[in-house]
């Protein structure tokens, strides 16, 4: 089952980092960072840079939640299983796992980890500013866009994800020309 690790954002490699040298190998089957590409414009080029897409989680199979729980105390980093008010460890849904490979793509994958990559959605405007989304993760979604900042090359999407949340993601528009970094 596949569970969720919070911790303190922009340090999940340094977590992840930590996990693998001290959690029992045994234990989790795999780890996962879910990362995306968002446009940012440096110098009049648009540069793809890669964030955290949802900061401060990383994502693990195990099917003994209780004793990676125990394990995760070893950590000297913020960490928790994330969970209910009855304090027992809740998986992710089956239709949660597939969202997250439904907006991805395998970028690495080493040994029991494994980094999925969400790559920006390419849309056209049209002179009346209606928004048209080519290819991409957003070409499923375009229903549960709430809105789309064009300026910063995002858009926000209400998502049934970790509870129901709201996730950016990166736009790039025929115009652009993008250059990874």
């Amino acid at each position: 089952m596949w569970y969720v690790i919070q911790t303190e954002t922009g340090r999940e490699e340094e977590v992840l980092s930590l996990m693998r040298r001290l959690l029992d190998k045994r234990l989790c089957s795999r780890y996962m960072i879910l990362e995306a590409e968002w446009p940012k414009r440096s110098g009049g080029q648009w540069l793809l840079l890669r964030k955290a897409m949802f900061p401060g989680y990383i994502f693990v199979e195990t099917e003994e939640a209780e004793e990676v729980f125990f394990q995760l105390k070893q950590i000297p980093k913020l960490t928790k299983i994330l969970g209910n008010e009855k304090f027992e460890f809740v998986p992710l849904a089956e239709e949660e796992i597939q969202f997250l490979y439904k907006i991805s793509k395998t970028a690495e994958k080493n040994g029991t980890e494994q980094r999925l990559l969400v790559y920006p959605s390419r849309i056209t405007v049209d002179k009346a500013g209606t928004i048209n989304v080519i290819s991409g993760p957003l070409k499923e979604f375009e229903k549960e866009i709430l809105r789309v900042n064009l300026h910063k090359r995002y858009a926000v999407v209400k998502v049934k994800m970790l509870g129901e949340k709201t996730v950016l993601f990166g736009i790039v528009m025929e115009k652009d020309r993008e250059r990874r970094s």
